[in-house]
């Protein structure tokens, strides 16, 4: 299991993710995250709802294990569904430790979802190339 956290950009729109991760086996696993981006009048809903949140889970299949790479390193790639988008993700985790490493991945959100169906152009995420950096923390 790990914990992540760290700076996310969608086109130039600045903010922050955390998140968390499990390994279903060497080859797959699952993570849930929150990004935040910050609030803007641009983004806020008829009802003023905050559209920069995103809550969603990214499915990770990992290419080390087949590549033969050495265990410190891990690439990663698959589809994420959110609130507001559906797309496709692939990143890459350096661990320095057994508890502490980074990561950095990019990601394209293609088909708009549950925030978006009415008014897709409000959401910050809407059919955006997103990337990120941060820490992780791996626990039992």
């Amino acid at each position: 299991n790990k914990i992540y956290g760290g700076y996310v950009n969608y086109e130039g729109i600045h903010g922050f993710e955390m998140g968390w991760l499990t390994g279903i086996s060497d080859e797959f696993s699952i993570s849930m995250y929150m990004s935040m981006l910050p609030k803007t009048d641009k983004w806020e809903s008829k009802l003023g709802a905050n559209r920069g949140y995103d809550l969603g889970a990214q499915f990770n299949i990992h290419g080390a294990y087949l590549l033969k790479l050495p265990s410190w390193i891990d690439i990663y790639a698959g589809p994420k569904v959110s609130f507001t988008s559906a797309g496709l993700g692939a990143g890459l985790r350096i661990n320095f430790s057994e508890e502490w490493g980074i990561y950095g991945y990019a990601l394209k959100n293609l088909v708009p979802l549950f925030d978006n169906k009415n008014d897709g152009e409000l959401s910050p995420y809407y059919k955006k190339f997103g990337f990120a950096i941060g820490i992780t923390y791996t626990f039992l």
